[in-house]
């Protein structure tokens, strides 16, 4: 995960920057996706975080990937992205 990580922020200069600003939303996205807790404020903090940084990211990727469908760069560094569906 490091690696993939590096290796995108690597390549992220040469990607425009809205689907740079994109992977970084979907990053968040995904990490309040992968949290869980028994606590009901944590549970609360979680689930505003994950409502914030996911919202809207379906409609995004979809847009993105319209829009730069002839750029390998971008197609490549959107292809394992899946939809959230909050």
């Amino acid at each position: 995960m490091i690696v993939f990580a590096f290796a995108l922020a690597a390549s992220a200069s040469a990607l425009p920057p809205a689907v740079t600003r994109f992977i970084e939303r979907r990053q968040g996205c995904d990490h309040w996706r992968g949290e869980y807790s028994e606590d009901p404020v944590r549970r609360r903090q979680i689930e505003a975080g994950a409502k914030k940084e996911c919202t809207g990211s379906d409609r995004e990727l979809d847009r993105l990937r319209k829009l730069y469908r002839r750029n390998p760069a971008v197609r490549d560094a959107l292809k394992d992205f899946e939809k959230v569906e909050l």
